[in-house]
């Protein structure tokens, strides 16, 4: 009977792990993004009347021209000013028509389709990099660069320039200036 060794079996394994998760990978499609400014199909973004609950908004846009929407309230994106995230059956409905018919909903400030947006990791200020107040390493700093781990700026769907910016009001200092 011809035995072999342990390592000899882990080797094997280990190489046929590495070769069945490589043909994996390969197999695998690429998710293209498109890009940014290209309105998601089937999702719409609302603020509603201030006190409106997300449910009155779905039972009275239930069925539109006699057909279901498929109009769900997906989340809120932000609850302070009534802002949510909405979806619905893009096979059904004419996301175009919709939008204009939620627009006359008495119930909704405002509606715009969702979009695609371009990530930017760090602001594109030529200056950041001298600016120590944003990043320190001895922990001196406003950890302002966290600000774009939430939005970078960039443009609207309708093409506005969106921009963040740290406005700076001055403070108590506790030293003298130099």
């Amino acid at each position: 009977m011809n035995h072999v060794s342990s390592k000899s079996l882990w080797a094997v394994c280990a190489l046929c792990g590495v070769c069945v998760t490589v043909a994996l990978a390969r197999a695998q499609d690429r998710i293209q993004t498109p890009p940014a400014g290209t309105a998601i199909s089937g999702e719409l973004i609302a603020k509603l009347v201030q006190g409106t609950k997300p449910e009155e908004v779905v039972a009275s846009c239930a069925m539109w021209e006699g057909r279901a929407t498929g109009l769900a309230h997906d989340r809120t994106l932000s609850p302070l000013v009534a802002i949510h995230l909405w979806t619905y059956d893009a096979t059904r409905v004419n996301g175009d028509e919709l939008h204009d018919w939620l627009k006359e909903n008495p119930n909704v400030v405002a509606v715009q389709h969702n979009h695609y947006v371009a990530e930017r990791a760090t602001p594109n200020d030529p200056q950041f990099g001298s600016q120590w107040h944003h990043i320190d390493a001895s922990d001196n700093h406003i950890d302002s660069d966290l600000a774009w781990d939430i939005a970078t700026g960039g443009s609207t769907a309708n093409g506005d320039r969106i921009v963040l910016a740290v406005l700076e009001g001055g403070g108590a200092a506790c030293f003298a200036e130099r």
